[in-house]
């Protein structure tokens, strides 16, 4: 399995872009260090798509309203746990009707759909079809005639889990409601990407206590949107930012940060071993350092969600996504705040420059997985830099995580193959039908372009630094990611060719004759055809030293299906896999499952049922020993004079 990124950028709150240009950065892979993917089955069309009716009296104009589409969200919490749903079109450009007949909820969705449709004409009576998988259902609905404004669509969803590895979810309990856009709203597609001016209101009241003396040592109510903390909330924006949109609402943790370097908000809900607020802290130091070292000040508050709770072996402690112009952390709740953590968190901070704000395209008709290399792999370099100079990744930490890519570089299956190919391995696992061993070659893919595209990054700035500018200072490769995010804000462009990013690095070596050319070379070598890239013993400063020696890749040699609170299930055994070679079959019955993701020196443990017996199997989830660089801390280097990127 492969280091895997989930970088699915989201608008900035200053820097916002059309839709069409921003469908390239929503691809999933995973924000973490360990090493594994996501895998859901294809969906499947429902049978003839269902007529209802919505027997509504005639719908008046809601004087209170302003003009604008408006998102009301309640939550229930008697006689059943439900949420109410409440979309509200009002004073509208009158010719937008004939583009509101099309809307879809993306899921999932559990126990139906009934919505009840009206506008200045009444009732509207509409039809729906729903897309089914094995993981979620999904919704489009049509309406029968064309709406005439204002228009009012309400309904109810029931509480439905995430799929595993996914985010999309709405979690409602006694006390707070975590719920994602996809999830939640129905929107419009013939408007998505018409920039409206959009109006949020959330109703926290259900979580509050009959009896006041219940809420005693609960946090306040609160909420918030990932847009912003509040309640009330009015934004000029487009309506495909609900679809990546996330809500809180209840007792949550809480933790504020305002001052001239920017202002940063933090919700958290569940139980967390490690305190909150040192965490909010540490991330608003790092989202500065981050705007400071390639982006520009973040203008509006950048709101944090923290979920926590149990997770499945097969996804990561921490998991960062961004959304809706915030940041949304999905974290194990019996995990401390760890690298893993500060990694996934400062990658997703990094990806709205890089990948958020800048494209970095190969070719304008190129599929957007080409860019992986820059939105997961260089994002993935800076983040770490970015750590270490805070001071929050040990020695260690950072050794550790060069030594990931080194490893993923020389020893993943897939090594050998070309960008092409490897764009084409992550697009079948997309498709209808997609088997367990395509979506295990996708991962695979996934990582290998995380690597490649941070060992380019190092090299780059390895070249840079051993240059000195007219100051007479040493600068780096964030430098020209700087200079470039820049040019793109001035420019108002969003999608830049490779040579624009090769040209800001070239000048920086030289002004008088800019390697372009050598630059443009070793992309093609690192990035398109997979050599690792020439670096030089300092290439990551004095501190650490590169050696070689012999390690083993983590393979665990199936697919891991199980999800939280079910029983442990499997598919897709490889072949020629070390869980195979240990005995297990695709026909048996997993019973037991334990074993420490991404960790190859720790042995599988499964107990399975074959033909009605039990049977004990142990192995190692390790490939085949390979000779890798290693970069080790050299201990006679003082710290001082290890930060230099």
């Amino acid at each position: 399995m492969g280091l895997a990124v989930d970088l699915r950028s989201n608008i900035g709150s200053n820097h916002s872009v059309p839709r069409s240009t921003y469908t390239g950065v929503h691809r999933s892979l995973l924000l973490a260090a360990c090493l594994l993917g996501c895998r859901a089955p294809a969906p499947t069309e429902a049978p003839e798509p269902q007529r209802a009716a919505t027997p509504a009296p005639k719908l008046a104009p809601t004087e209170s309203l302003a003009p604008g589409f408006h998102v009301f969200v309640t939550p229930l919490l008697t006689p059943a746990a439900k949420v109410a749903v409440r979309i509200e079109l009002t004073g509208l450009d009158p010719e937008l009707g004939p583009a509101l007949r099309e809307w879809s909820l993306a899921g999932p969705i559990v126990g139906g759909f009934n919505p009840t449709i009206e506008d200045a004409e009444g009732p509207i009576e509409f039809s729906l079809a729903t897309r089914v998988d094995a993981e979620q259902e999904s919704v489009e609905l049509s309406l029968d005639r064309t709406p005439v404004l204002p228009l009012r669509i309400s309904y109810e969803l029931e509480p439905v889990p995430a799929a595993l590895g996914q985010v999309a979810r709405i979690e409602l309990d006694e006390v707070h409601l975590f719920a994602t856009g996809e999830a939640l709203l129905l929107l419009p597609e013939g408007i998505l990407d018409q920039r409206q001016s959009l109006a949020i209101h959330l109703e926290p009241k259900a979580f509050q206590p009959a009896d006041p003396s219940e809420a005693t040592g609960l946090p306040p109510l609160r909420a918030a949107s990932s847009f912003a903390v509040g309640s009330e909330l009015e934004l000029e924006a487009w309506p495909f930012e609900l679809r990546r949109v996330a809500f809180m609402m209840g007792a949550v943790e809480w933790a504020r940060f305002d001052s001239v370097r920017g202002e940063d908000r933090w919700l958290g809900i569940g139980p967390a071993r490690f305190d909150q607020r040192w965490s909010a802290a540490e991330l608003a130091a790092v989202r500065t350092m981050v705007d400071r070292q390639i982006g520009l000040p973040t203008i509006e508050p950048l709101v944090t969600m923290l979920v926590t709770g149990s997770r499945a072996a097969a996804e990561p402690e921490f998991r960062a996504e961004l959304r809706g112009r915030g940041l949304v952390i999905l974290a194990d709740q019996s995990a401390t705040w760890n690298a893993q953590a500060r990694m996934s968190t400062a990658q997703a901070l990094v990806a709205r420059w890089l990948g958020g704000r800048v494209r970095v395209m190969l070719d304008p008709s190129a599929d957007p997985i080409s860019e992986l290399w820059f939105t997961a792999g260089a994002t993935r370099y800076v983040a770490r830099e970015v750590l270490f100079e805070l001071g929050v990744l040990s020695d260690d930490e950072y050794s550790a995580e060069l030594n990931r890519i080194e490893l993923e570089l020389a020893a993943s299956p897939l090594r050998a193959r070309t960008l092409d190919d490897l764009v084409a391995l992550i697009a079948a696992a997309s498709k209808p039908g997609a088997d367990p061993t395509t979506k295990i070659a996708a991962t695979d893919a996934q990582g290998l372009l995380v690597a490649r595209g941070a060992a380019y990054m190092a090299w780059a700035n390895d070249r840079i630094r051993g240059h000195v500018d007219k100051w007479g200072a040493s600068v780096g490769v964030g430098e020209a990611l700087r200079l470039l995010v820049a040019r793109a804000v001035a420019s108002e462009r969003r999608e830049l060719a490779l040579a624009e990013l090769l040209r800001e690095m070239a000048w920086l070596m030289s002004h008088s004759d800019p390697p372009e050319g050598d630059l443009g070379a070793m992309f093609e070598a690192v990035v398109l055809v997979g050599q690792r890239p020439p670096l030089s013993p300092g290439a990551y400063g004095r501190c650490f030293v590169p050696k070689q020696t012999k390690l083993r890749r983590f393979e665990l040699g199936f697919v891991d299906t199980t999800r939280v609170g079910e029983a442990p299930s499997f598919t897709g055994v490889d072949p020629d896999g070390p869980a195979a070679k240990a005995g297990l079959r695709g026909s048996d019955q997993l019973v037991e499952l334990d074993y420490v993701a991404g960790d190859a020196s720790e042995p599988v443990k499964l107990a399975v049922m074959r033909d009605g017996k039990p049977i004990q199997l142990s192995y190692r989830p390790a490939g085949p020993a390979l000779r890798v660089v290693q970069w080790v801390r050299d201990p006679k280097v003082a710290p001082e004079y290890c930060l230099d990127w």
